[in-house]
C-alpha cells in the first residue's frame, strides 16, 4: 500500500504517461539521470512482461479447476493447462490484432474513472461494462461467503499453519510472498490512463483497495 500511496503522490504531482520512468529521471541527479530512468523502463517492461504470462495463465487454471468440479474422476495433466494457456494468448493476439478496431468497447471493459462519460468509443455502452464488472466482483464474493461450508474458524484462519512441503516454515513464508504480492501487478498502469492527476491519484489507490479485497477472498 506504501508503493501505491507513493506513487499516486508522484503521479499527482508529475501527471505523465510514462509513470515511473519519467518520475526517476525527474528525481534523481543529472549526472545519473539517463541511466536510472533506462533501468527503471527496462524493469518495467520486463516486468509487464511476466504480467502479462502470469494473467494468461489464470483463465486456463480456471477452465481446467471447472472441469475437475464438473468431473471429479477427470485428472488434470500439466499439459493441459499448458494448451489452454496458449490457446487463450493466441486469442488475445487475434483479439488485439483484428477484432479491437472493430469492437472498440472491449478495450474499457471494468474501466473506472471519476467522469465514466469522458471514456471513448460508447460512453453508454462503457457504464454498463462497469456495472458488469462491479456486479460480478459482488456476485462472486457473496456466493463464495453464502455457500462456503463448513467455515473455518477466525484462529485456524489466522494462526495455524500447514505446512506439506518439508521445507522450514522460514522458508515457505518467503516463497508464498509473491503470491500475496500479486495483487500489485500493473499499479503503474494506471498512471497511463489519465491527464487528470487527481482522477489518476484516485485511480492508483481505489484499484488497490479493490484489488486488496478481491485477493483477500
Amino acid at each position: 500500500m506504501s508503493v501505491a500511496i507513493s506513487l499516486a503522490e508522484l503521479a499527482s504531482v508529475y501527471p505523465t504517461a510514462g509513470g515511473q520512468y519519467n518520475f526517476a529521471s525527474i528525481l534523481t541527479p543529472k549526472k545519473i539521470r539517463r541511466g536510472v530512468s533506462y533501468a527503471c523502463g527496462l524493469l518495467s517492461i520486463f516486468s509487464w512482461v511476466a504480467i502479462g504470462a502470469a494473467v494468461t495463465i489464470i483463465p486456463a487454471q480456471q477452465i481446467m479447476a471447472l472441469v475437475s468440479a464438473s468431473n471429479p474422476t477427470f485428472e488434470t495433466k500439466q499439459w493441459h493447462i499448458f494448451l489452454l494457456y496458449e490457446g487463450v494468448a493466441a486469442f488475445i493476439l487475434v483479439n488485439n490484432l483484428f477484432l479491437l478496431e472493430k469492437a472498440p468497447w472491449t478495450h474499457n471493459i471494468g474501466c473506472m474513472c471519476a467522469d465514466i462519460t469522458q471514456l471513448p468509443h460508447e460512453p453508454e455502452t462503457n457504464s454498463y461494462l462497469v456495472a458488469l464488472t462491479l456486479s460480478m466482483f459482488l456476485f462472486a464474493l457473496i456466493t463464495l461467503l453464502a455457500r462456503a461450508s463448513p467455515k473455518a474458524s477466525s484462529k485456524f484462519f489466522w494462526a495455524t499453519l500447514i505446512n506439506y512441503t518439508g521445507w522450514p516454515d522460514g522458508l515457505c513464508l518467503i516463497i508464498g510472498l509473491p503470491t500475496s504480492c500479486f495483487m500489485y501487478i500493473g499499479l503503474d498502469a494506471s498512471m497511463g490512463c489519465f491527464v487528470c492527476s487527481l482522477s489518476c491519484m484516485m485511480l492508483i489507490l481505489g484499484g488497490e483497495g479493490t484489488r486488496a479485497a478481491a485477493s483477500t477472498q
